[in-house]
């Protein structure tokens, strides 16, 4: 066989082989896909066209899109030219920590606490009046006095009469601007008063007084020392729904002006623990009065040599002086000025 024979073989060898896998391919693209439906002699069946898989599209938030071949579009990432650098030196790209907000901080109000209220409840008090004889509603409701302190009851000859109503409270509890006034009702707890609702007619028996029902006060004609530790005088003032305090409250008072705790002094012979036994008095007071009420005011008149016990200082919420400036001697002339200062550790002195 010549050389030219060998080749025409090789090449028409190569050139058959090249028909034979067209026709393959050629039979493969007719006949029909498995569980595609066969066409019936004259008929024709229609196959749905083949959708070219979708390429997937990586996200990211510096990525843009640029158009594709076939009405598509295609999100290109932009390289990172110090990956590229990495990639060179052969060196694995550093993973880059991303930065989380610092949370905000929300502020926290914290709520005054019922004293720190009760405080402000007095901050805007900068006049007030004291009444407790001849007590006329309509003249209180029109004087300009910030806080007023009346009694809580009529009497008239030196008997109890009736209670004041909530109705006539609330008449002076608005001041003629139209802001808000604090009315407190007087309450003796270290005398008794011929004149109060508790009292009874057959204790000017001494056979039939009370146990804690003391001597007459020969300057305030029918009052009375009490021996104020004791629990029946006790449960007068507070404690039961008939109570002195409860009565007050019902009315509609904003607070009690507390009298007579300065009543200690003149027992601490017959008690060596009079002082003791009055702070306890005062504390277990301004408790029951705040039980369903923790802003409900308690002013105590005089008896200041009290809080150089801080339980004093934390059961009331102002203390008044009588006679601070004239009248020390129930006479119309100016007090002997003198600077009182008692161990108080609380207060500073």
């Amino acid at each position: 066989m010549s050389w030219r024979i060998w080749v025409r073989s090789i090449v028409l060898t190569v050139v058959g082989g090249l028909a034979a896998m067209a026709c393959a391919v050629t039979a493969a693209a007719q006949s029909p896909a498995p569980g595609a439906k066969q066409a019936e002699p004259g008929k024709t069946v229609k196959q749905r066209p083949v959708r070219a898989p979708q390429r997937p599209v990586a996200k990211s938030s510096s990525t843009k899109a640029e158009p594709e071949a076939g009405g598509g579009s295609l999100l290109v990432v932009p390289p990172d030219p110090a990956a590229k650098d990495d990639a060179k030196a052969g060196r694995r790209p550093e993973r880059k920590a991303i930065a989380k907000p610092l949370p905000i901080a929300t502020p926290v109000i914290t709520p005054p606490t019922p004293a720190e209220q009760r405080q402000l409840m007095l901050a805007p008090v900068t006049t007030w009046a004291y009444q407790l004889r001849q007590i006329r509603f309509p003249q209180i409701a029109q004087s300009p006095a910030d806080l007023v302190v009346i009694d809580h009851a009529f009497s008239a000859g030196r008997r109890f009469i009736n209670e004041f109503s909530p109705e006539q409270i609330r008449q002076i509890r608005t001041k003629p601007d139209g802001r808000r006034r604090l009315v407190l009702a007087y309450l003796s707890i270290g005398e008794a008063e011929r004149y109060r609702f508790y009292w009874k007619q057959d204790w000017f028996d001494a056979d039939k007084k009370p146990a804690w029902l003391g001597d007459m006060n020969t300057v305030w004609d029918g009052n009375y020392l009490v021996r104020y530790w004791d629990p029946d005088w006790q449960r007068l003032i507070f404690g039961t729904p008939q109570s002195y305090l409860e009565r007050i409250k019902a009315a509609g008072f904003d607070g009690i002006h507390v009298d007579r705790a300065d009543v200690h002094a003149d027992w601490k012979d017959a008690n060596p623990e009079a002082e003791k036994a009055m702070v306890s008095f005062v504390t277990n007071l301004a408790q029951a009065a705040r039980a369903n009420d923790p802003y409900f005011l308690v002013i105590m008149q005089n008896a200041e040599e009290l809080v150089a016990h801080k339980a004093v200082v934390d059961a009331i919420d102002g203390i008044a002086k009588e006679d601070l400036f004239y009248g020390v001697d129930h006479k119309a002339t100016e007090n002997v000025r003198k600077s009182w200062r008692g161990p108080c550790s609380s207060c500073g002195s």
